[in-house]
């Protein structure tokens, strides 16, 4: 079976939550993989911005597959890998996933992901 989740999100909203709340609210949306690799961008805001949709995105599709699954943003890794799509790494137990994948666009003021996941 094959579910499909997408995701837009406003790259300002992200900045606006950076900029009041900081590490305490990356440290509850992104992990540490995350954090170093959009802190290594001239605008981290929109590389956080196309995580958090991806993130969003992987989850609407992993909820229209089981939709009692507690499922926080941190247990959702989005991993760069130069010249190819990002790696999806799940970090749950339930895991009948047979293939996830995320592809992320962005621009200055809007970032979108779509997820596709087969079980």
């Amino acid at each position: 079976m094959i579910y499909v989740g997408n995701d837009i999100v406003k790259v300002s909203r992200i900045q606006d939550l950076i900029n009041k709340y900081k590490n305490r609210a990356l440290s509850h949306i992104f992990t540490s993989v995350e954090i170093e690799y959009c802190e290594s961008k001239i605008q981290p805001e929109i590389h956080y911005a196309g995580r958090f949709a991806a993130k969003e995105a992987i989850k609407k599709a992993i909820l229209s597959y089981n939709h009692k699954l507690n499922l926080p943003l941190t247990n959702i890794e989005i991993e760069p890998k130069k010249d190819s799509a990002p790696i999806v790494n799940l970090l749950i137990e339930e895991n009948n996933i047979t293939s996830l994948k995320v592809s992320i666009s962005h621009t200055d003021e809007y970032a979108t992901a779509v997820a596709i996941l087969e079980v």
